[in-house]
Order: structure tokens, then sequence, then C-alpha cells
């Protein structure tokens, strides 16, 4: 065992190999349990003594492509962590381990992804990895359904294309050009009587609240007349063909 560890260590064997020897008090090599135990203290020195040194220069070059989904980018930054932070791993939930992966994940999404997170997500300093995992999916399905907006379609990636008109699908109808003819037509001054303009845009000198309750009567009065005088009029033509 003990050229074993001289294979894979080389001069490095001699920084934490204590009192190893790979024999027992009798000189025998050891085996089972016995070699075990003899070990524990010399891996728990290649823990300790030799593990790698934090890098987090290159656990910081690892960022989120666009168009990369936030499960493939942490998918893509795990083994870059793992090898580069000089942590013990753990696949608990909320260890030292999940915890700066959770904060390395955060940093290396996408600024507008980012941003949408930390405006969204209160609780960010003591969720989990997961919780980050699931916000972070959140707001890239968002930013693309914003990207996807165009002037007269928007492409979402739940509902497919929905028609509208304007900037945004909540100004509905704003970009469209109305037809103010018929509007035009129903315009009706209540100061000259006359169509195409309210008595607020009228040029004529503005009337007297008697003079223009006078005017309305008058027109209504005329209007009944002639009702009135069309009631006469097939009134008798009714009669005259049932004469005939």
């Amino acid at each position: 065992m003990l050229q074993v560890l001289q294979d894979l260590l080389g001069l490095k064997l001699a920084r934490v190999r204590g009192e190893y020897t790979g024999n027992g008090a009798d000189g025998e090599a050891l085996r089972g349990d016995d070699l075990i135990q003899a070990l524990n203290p010399v891996y728990e020195r290649i823990r300790t003594i030799l593990a790698p040194r934090p890098d987090y220069g290159k656990i910081g070059e690892t960022k989120q492509n666009e168009n990369e989904s936030a499960s493939d980018f942490l998918d893509r930054l795990r083994p870059v962590f793992r090898q580069n932070s000089g942590l013990e791993y753990d696949e608990g939930v909320n260890t030292p381990f999940e915890q700066q992966l959770k904060n390395a994940f955060l940093k290396g999404l996408l600024p507008k992804v980012r941003a949408h997170v930390d405006k969204h997500w209160v609780t960010q300093n003591t969720g989990s990895l997961a919780d980050a995992l699931q916000h972070a999916e959140h707001a890239v399905k968002v930013q693309k359904n914003k990207a996807a907006q165009t002037g007269v379609f928007v492409v979402t990636t739940e509902g497919g294309i929905v028609a509208y008109a304007g900037k945004n699908p909540q100004q509905r109808g704003k970009g469209r050009k109305q037809n103010t003819g018929d509007k035009e037509r129903h315009k009706r001054c209540y100061n000259c009587d006359k169509e195409g303009h309210f008595a607020r845009d009228c040029r004529n000198k503005p009337r007297d609240r008697r003079d223009r309750r006078d005017r309305r009567e008058g027109r209504d009065r005329d209007r009944y007349e002639r009702s009135d005088r069309r009631d006469r009029q097939d009134s008798e033509e009714e009669e005259d063909s049932g004469e005939m």
C-alpha cells in the first residue's frame, strides 16, 4: 500500500505520511481493519495539507451564455466550482458548499436575469440552491417573452402567438388608427347647433343657457311634428288602401 501512495503522491507523500509504514508492530503488512485504521490519519492530512487552493477567478470566468437555460448553466458550473472552490464537497441542503455554489451561480447569471432574480427573490440570502435555480429559470422565461415581442405580434413560451397592436400587450389597440368619420358626424355643438364640433371648440359667440335651452326645445319640437306628420300620412294611406 505504501508503494501505491508513493505512485499517487510522489514527493508530496513525505508531507502527509506521518508514522505510516504500511507494516504493523510485528513487521507484517497491514491488512483489513488494521490497514484502514492506519490510513485514516494519512487521509486526513492529505485532505487538509494537499487540498487544492481556492481559485475563484476560474469560477468567476464561468458565465451563463445567451440562450442558455439556468439549469444547463448550473450543470456546467458545478464541476468548475467543485474543483476550484477549496471546499469539501457536500450534497446536503444549505451546507457551506451549497451556499457558496449558490452565490457563484447567481453571480454568473446574465445581467438581465440576475437583475430580475434580485428584484423578486427577497429571501435570497437564506434560500437554497434549488430556490435559486427556480427563480433563475422563471427569469429566463420572462426575458425570452420580452425579447419575442414585436410591434404587431408577441410570441410567448406558453401561449404561442398573440396578436396585438401597440408597443406592448397592455396597450392593445392604442397603435391603430381609428376611423373618426362617424365620430365627426355625431359631433353636435350645443352653442351654434351645428354638427362637426363641440361647444368648447365653437368659434361663434357663446350663447346663454336660456337661449341654448330654447334652441334644443325647438329642435325637439320640430322632430316631434315631423314624426307626427309621417304617422298621419301613413294612417291616411292605409285608410285609402282599405276603401279600394
